[in-house]
């Protein structure tokens, strides 16, 4: 029985590509598999060109799916209705047939599977925490450190390439773009040596222009996208002097 049938046009529509899970045939031996036809719609045919078999044999009587993927292979479910433990998805390079990835479910079973490229964009803005480097403990919005380092992350997204780091002298002041930082890891952040400078230079600039220090400093964090924009701006952080 035919599951997941799609006519694919190629080659700039110049050929029709037929691409289905076949649940196989009900006697001995008893197996499933993906399969592939050019079809000729002048001629009326279509020319099988190529076809995937799990090894061993798998059977579904039911659901499965194959679907061509952008980079050539192909990503097949084999449902799960039948051998107890079968795999539900193997990805197949064509052109070696051989395994690119392999999952399974411990218990349950699917109906289809497909790939695609996931963009994650969170309601939720970014985290920014700041770190004592001395007792390695977290704070919140507030924090009165003597060896502080910033770290931020915005969990589940993605086409993050950097942030901007952002600076004002207190709370309801314009706050000026201190530092830029590549995105390397889940979480980035600023070194406890790196935030002395910068601190050290907000004080003086607080100094010269209102004859006083700056007591603390708000610190925030944006997003740089990698089409050129940016992102939600992340909750802001007060370090307070010692």
């Amino acid at each position: 029985m035919p599951c997941d049938v799609r006519l694919l046009t190629q080659d700039n529509g110049g050929t029709l590509l037929l691409t289905m899970y076949d649940n196989g045939p009900r006697d001995v031996p008893e197996y499933s598999r993906a399969v592939s036809y050019l079809v000729d719609e002048a001629a009326m045919t279509a020319t099988q060109v190529w076809e995937y078999r799990h090894s061993p044999d798998l059977y579904t009587w039911a659901t499965g799916s194959s679907q061509l993927l952008d980079n050539g292979n192909y990503a097949i479910d084999w449902g799960g209705i039948g051998q107890p433990l079968m795999p539900f998805y193997t990805e197949i390079d064509p052109q070696t047939s051989s395994k690119v990835l392999e999952m399974q479910f411990v218990h349950g079973l699917s109906y289809r599977a497909t790939r695609h490229r996931w963009q994650g964009k969170p309601a939720e803005p970014p985290t920014l925490m700041v770190a004592n480097q001395d007792n390695g403990s977290g704070h919140g919005s507030t924090a009165v450190a003597t060896s502080p380092s910033l770290h931020f992350s915005w969990n589940g997204a993605t086409g993050v390439v950097g942030w901007e780091v952002l600076v004002g002298e207190r709370e309801g002041v314009p706050m000026t773009v201190t530092r830029h930082v590549e995105r390397k890891h889940f979480e980035d952040g600023v070194s406890t040596s790196e935030l002395v400078d910068l601190v050290e230079a907000v004080r003086n600039s607080a100094e010269e222009s209102e004859g006083s220090a700056a007591e603390c400093c708000v610190w925030q964090v944006v997003p740089l996208m990698a089409d050129g924009t940016k992102g939600k701006p992340s909750n802001t952080v007060t370090i307070r002097s010692t």
